[in-house]
């Protein structure tokens, strides 16, 4: 099974880019995508078309957990903390990245803010995050 099959609007798999900032930028995004609708986990070192070694890819040792959450906490407005849990599947190493849902919605640093919807990631402009804000009553 691929791991695209079992992406969903909750999961979410990322591979590492051979650069280490392009990596962090996309991990950010990830999170503030999930975040903005509901708690969910990335899956980092997974690949979603399967290769002869399969889906499992694994991470460089430049990626470390600290490095993801500092970095995820420096790349979003409001700025948030992430849980992350370092795994080993398969003797391939990879991060677990839990997004919270936050108080507010977030951006990311460049004031762009996404949603899932599905299994895709969808521009959440103003007008849909008050719509959204009304729908839960908290705003009027």
């Amino acid at each position: 099974m691929s791991a695209d099959s079992l992406e969903s609007d909750r999961l979410e798999f990322k591979q590492e880019d051979p650069s280490v900032k392009r990596t962090l930028e996309i991990l950010a995004d990830a999170v503030v995508c999930l975040a903005n609708a509901d708690v969910g986990h990335i899956v980092l070192g997974v690949t979603d078309v399967s290769g002869p070694q399969g889906s499992l890819q694994g991470l460089s040792s430049a990626i470390t957990p600290d490095l993801v959450v500092r970095d995820i906490f420096d790349r979003t407005r409001p700025s948030l903390s992430v849980p992350m849990q370092e795994r080993v599947e398969d003797g391939v190493r990879l991060l677990v990245i839990t997004t919270p849902r936050g108080a507010t919605f977030c951006a990311n640093t460049n004031g762009t803010a996404t949603r899932r919807v599905g299994k895709q990631c969808q521009p959440f402009p103003p007008d849909q995050q008050k719509q959204a804000l009304a729908s839960a009553g908290l705003f009027d």
